[in-house]
């Protein structure tokens, strides 16, 4: 069984409701959002940092989450309790040609 077929991974059916689940409304991300994405996130990482693992997310202030999620392509999933996930979409900041990657100083021209 793979993680999207366990119950409660992302895009698994949801098998508590069994097909009786809120409607999900996707969205733009907006300012008001912060707080909750926040909770979110906190929620999300706090198995990583109990690990003493260093992720900005385990506990970034409303102020960075704004300035994250208002950066890129971001989307929040609401039901009716208010937004229950996000996606953000983050493309390269620029495009490498493969030559540049094959050269041993890659890191040079990678950034």
């Amino acid at each position: 069984m793979t993680n999207l077929e366990r119950p409660g991974r992302l895009g698994a059916p949801d098998r508590q409701h069994h097909g009786t689940e809120k409607p999900v409304t996707i969205r733009p991300f907006e300012p008001a959002d912060a707080p909750r994405v926040t909770e979110l996130v906190h929620r999300a990482y706090a198995e990583l940092g109990d690990r003493g693992l260093n992720f900005t997310a385990v506990d970034q202030d409303v102020a960075t989450t704004l300035r994250r999620a208002s950066a890129e392509a971001s989307r929040g999933a609401l039901r009716e309790e208010g937004v229950v996930a996000t996606m953000t979409l983050s493309l390269p900041r620029r495009k490498l040609s493969s030559d540049s990657l094959r050269k041993p100083d890659c890191r040079d021209a990678c950034g």
